[in-house]
């Protein structure tokens, strides 16, 4: 069976420096938090002010002026792209 990809963003967590995004397909992106400097170097209430905008395509941080897209991440994965 092929599963049809969408890379709208379902959940956001940070995990041991990273940031893990859930997408509607099920796949589980995570990404040094290395990757983010303004991120990376936000404090641990900062990172928890996010959103989830356009239209479910990217996360924004208004507070810190950082905003991270589905396919941005999808463009820079690793290898630590797994399904759920």
């Amino acid at each position: 069976m092929i599963v049809p990809l969408d890379h709208t963003i379902c959940d956001v967590r940070f995990e041991r420096r990273s940031l893990c995004v859930e997408l509607g397909d099920g796949r589980l992106l995570c990404a040094p938090l290395e990757w983010f400097p303004i991120l990376n170097a936000a404090k641990a209430g900062q990172l928890d002010g996010f959103e989830i905008a356009g239209d479910g395509l990217s996360i924004s941080w208004p507070d810190l002026g950082e905003t991270v897209s589905s396919d941005f991440l999808l463009a820079r994965r690793t290898g630590s792209e797994k399904m759920l």
